[in-house]
Order: C-alpha cells, then sequence, then structure tokens
C-alpha cells in the first residue's frame, strides 16, 4: 500500500490561493491535512465503533496457524487494524489488517493553447513603453514646428 500523499506534487513554499483571495503556503495546508487525517478522523473511526459496541485494542496479538504470535500495534493510518475477514461464499476467515490510506491532489484546469511567460510580457510592456517614448518625440517635434510657424505669422 502506497503511503499517504499530501499534495506531494507541490512545494511547501508554494501557495495556495482559495476563492476569497486568501493565500496560505502548501506546507501548511499539508500540516493540517496531515494533523486532521491522522488523529482527528482516527478518533472519530474509534468513537464510531466504541458506540457500536465495538472495541479495537492499542494492540493485538495475532496468533499464526504456524502456532507463533505477534504483538501488531493498531493504528487505521500507519500499521493498520488487525482483523479477519469473511467474504461471501468463501468457508474460512482471512487474517489481516484493514489500513486507511488517504491522498490529497491538485488537479489544475486544463492548460489554454497560449501559455503567458512573465519575462515576454515584461518585454511586450518595455517594447510598447519604447513605442510611446517614439510616438511621442515625434508629437512633440511636430509640435514644436508648429509652434515656430505661427510665431512666424
Amino acid at each position: 500500500m502506497k503511503p499517504h500523499s499530501y499534495l506531494a506534487n507541490l512545494n511547501d513554499d508554494d501557495l495556495i490561493e482559495f476563492s476569497n483571495n486568501s493565500l496560505m503556503k502548501i506546507g501548511k495546508l499539508r500540516k493540517a491535512l496531515k494533523q486532521v487525517f491522522n488523529r482527528d478522523i482516527e478518533d472519530f473511526i474509534k468513537n464510531f465503533l466504541r458506540n457500536e459496541a465495538i472495541k479495537i485494542y492499542p494492540a493485538t496479538q495475532i496468533y499464526y496457524p504456524d502456532g507463533t504470535t505477534k504483538i501488531h500495534q493498531n493504528n487505521w493510518f500507519s500499521s493498520g487494524v488487525a482483523c479477519k475477514l469473511l467474504k461471501l461464499g468463501n468457508k474460512s476467515w482471512n487474517q489481516g489488517t484493514i489500513k486507511i490510506r488517504v491522498e490529497v491532489e491538485f488537479f489544475p484546469n486544463e492548460k489554454s493553447d497560449k501559455t503567458i511567460n512573465i519575462n515576454d510580457v515584461i518585454d511586450l510592456n518595455l517594447t510598447d513603453f519604447s513605442d510611446s517614448l517614439t510616438i511621442q518625440s515625434i508629437v512633440d517635434d511636430e509640435f514644436e514646428q508648429l509652434r515656430c510657424q505661427l510665431e512666424e505669422l
């Protein structure tokens, strides 16, 4: 079973913006997700099962057919909880563990055909600015010529 994955394709210092324009570093969100999924949900599951009269002990002694035993720490998210499963149609129980694995991912919207590079935008703006200065210089020169002609009249 793969380990938990909390936005694994992102770095801790990457930023996420939510709909109300609030920003959060991925590392802070990742920390909250780990805490919620590892502790809060595990406590919720234990309490739910306890209310159903099912008790999960912190550790379970597992007996194997060859006569050996093993102490298993019951944790829903790391080692799993020891259990036996009887599938419909089977004649015997199958020993194992049940684990919860959490995966949180970011899925970008489909990329448009046009990718914007910030350097291109800066170059474009500088080119526009340079063109504007050139045009303004030409206009200023023509205005000066007209003013001189008017003074001569």
